[in-house]
């Protein structure tokens, strides 16, 4: 995998958000954000169905080398991509944390110091597990953004996608 492209919801301020995030953070490889219902993402991904009058799915990855990954699995490969976050998506592919990778996005957009403590839970470098972690992404409060309203609603419920 030399590089991803992120389909994004331009409606949605989280998917917004997460665009401007990673631009700013320091890759494995490049990245390219195309919005979802354009001319552009019609083109350019013509078997996904997200050029204009389509309806705009949560958020969608795809890797040059063909794979297609979608919500939950999508936020998960964002982390993937990112020099200081391999790690948390390596944690977050388990399938405890999975159904949960959305829920940690947004925890660490709204809230990066209850992460930071969230993480250090073991404490003296003793990792927590990954059923513990997924426990207090669950209980967790962080704000949910508008739009992705289906996706967020199937996330919050623990839905596989």
């Amino acid at each position: 995998m030399n590089h991803l492209t992120i389909l994004y919801d331009p409606g949605c301020p989280l998917c917004r958000r997460c665009c401007n995030w990673l631009s700013a953070q320091p890759t494995f490889f490049p990245l390219a954000f195309v919005a979802q219902g354009t001319a552009a993402a019609g083109e350019r991904y013509p078997t996904l169905n997200v050029g204009p009058g389509r309806p705009v799915d949560d958020l969608i990855v795809v890797a040059d080398d063909g794979g297609v990954y979608r919500n939950t699995r999508a936020w998960v490969m964002c982390f993937y991509a990112l020099r200081d976050y391999r790690p948390l998506a390596f944690r977050l592919a388990h399938p405890a944390l999975l159904p949960l990778a959305r829920r940690a996005y947004t925890a660490i957009a709204h809230n990066r110091m209850w992460l930071s403590r969230t993480l250090r839970l073991g404490g003296r470098g003793r990792r927590i597990t990954n059923e513990t972690l997924a426990d207090r992404i669950r209980t967790h409060t962080a704000p949910v953004d508008d739009g992705c309203h289906n996706a967020v609603a199937r996330t919050m419920r623990g839905v596989k996608p």
